[in-house]
């Protein structure tokens, strides 16, 4: 998996969260609470990101079966 393709799945799960997170939120998508919500979004994203990209650059250990 490329960045492109990590980028493309860190932002549809980014999404997917933020929109099943938003009707439980007192928060709406308009003026100043907007940007709180475009700033969860990006902190998921970032973080999706990261973890994915790393899961896929870290070895993996394969267990012996001996």
């Amino acid at each position: 998996m490329n960045n492109v393709e990590i980028a493309k799945l860190a932002s549809e799960y980014a999404k997917e969260i933020t929109v099943a997170k938003m009707p439980t939120s007192r928060v709406e998508t308009i003026g100043e609470h907007g940007k709180k919500v475009a700033d969860f979004y990006t902190e998921l994203y970032k973080g999706i990101y990261a973890v994915l990209k790393n899961d896929l650059e870290t070895p993996k250990l394969i267990k012996s079966t001996e």
